[in-house]
């Protein structure tokens, strides 16, 4: 129903929601097999219809750790962000706060930065 609402009603067209946590999905004419299990095939809204989709436990939640962790509020968090360069020289954030789903099936994961 988000996808329709969204206007996503066509193969090749997709959508991204982004709250606590994060999905993407994206229109199909076809059922599409996935033997890593890392994505979810449904049924859509008509018998040619389906859409994959893959989520994430942790979106913008992170940003609500990473204020927590550094003990600031979210203006001052938006503001350090501005000031460094897109990329952040490599930095990368995993943001498996609770685990996570897709595109790796571990309930044990855990969030980390890596340089």
């Amino acid at each position: 129903m988000q996808a329709i609402g969204n206007g996503v009603v066509r193969p090749g067209q997709a959508t991204v929601n982004i709250g606590t946590s994060a999905q993407v999905s994206f229109q199909t004419n076809r059922a599409i097999e996935n033997q890593q299990l890392n994505t979810n095939t449904f049924c859509g809204y008509s018998r040619d219809r389906y859409y994959t989709m893959g989520a994430t436990m942790s979106a913008g939640l992170s940003l609500r750790w990473l204020r927590s962790l550094l003990g600031i509020g979210y203006r001052q968090l938006d503001s350090l962000a501005e000031k460094e360069e897109p990329g952040a020289g490599g930095l990368l954030f995993f943001p498996y706060l609770f685990g996570e789903r897709t595109p790796y099936m571990d309930p044990e994961s855990a969030e980390c930065f890596w340089a």
